[in-house]
């Protein structure tokens, strides 16, 4: 929580200075929030010590932070009649996910321990910046008039 009070400012000032499109600035913090937490996790295979693969944790989830400005803020730009549909229908298809990955991790890690799942949660989010990255948009989509 603490690393959003500082990507919120930092986004800020990279629209308002034109840096930035509101677009290149989504773009840019869920990509860095998926890359970033997909290698803090890969850092967690190089090592055995508690205290390095807890740092490991650390940055992994401050990178998360990026996407409260990135594309958890991309719900308001595509439609501000929907938004709540929108965020709803977002939310519970990642619901759904969470409630199967603990089972397939189970799985993963019996057969072939943690190293597996901490690069597969890598591709996971890399194939996330991936299609977020090219395929997203901040155009609004609601009717005019």
């Amino acid at each position: 929580a603490f690393v959003k009070l500082l990507v919120a400012p930092f986004a800020d000032s990279l629209v308002s200075s034109g840096r930035l499109s509101i677009l290149g600035l989504r773009r840019l913090l869920s990509c860095s929030g998926f890359v970033g937490f997909g290698l803090g996790l890969c850092l967690c295979t190089l090592t055995t010590s508690p205290i390095t693969v807890t740092a490991s944790l650390v940055v992994a989830k401050s990178f998360c932070s990026c996407h409260a400005a990135g594309f958890k803020t991309n719900y308001l730009d595509i439609s501000k009649k929907h938004t709540g549909s929108i965020s709803g229908v977002g939310n519970t298809l990642a619901t759904l996910s969470s409630t199967i990955a603990p089972l397939m991790a189970g799985t993963i890690i019996e057969q072939s321990g943690w190293n597996t799942v901490f690069f597969l949660c890598f591709v996971v989010n890399l194939v996330g910046a991936l299609v977020f990255g090219f395929f997203s948009s901040a155009d609004n989509l609601d009717p005019v008039g």
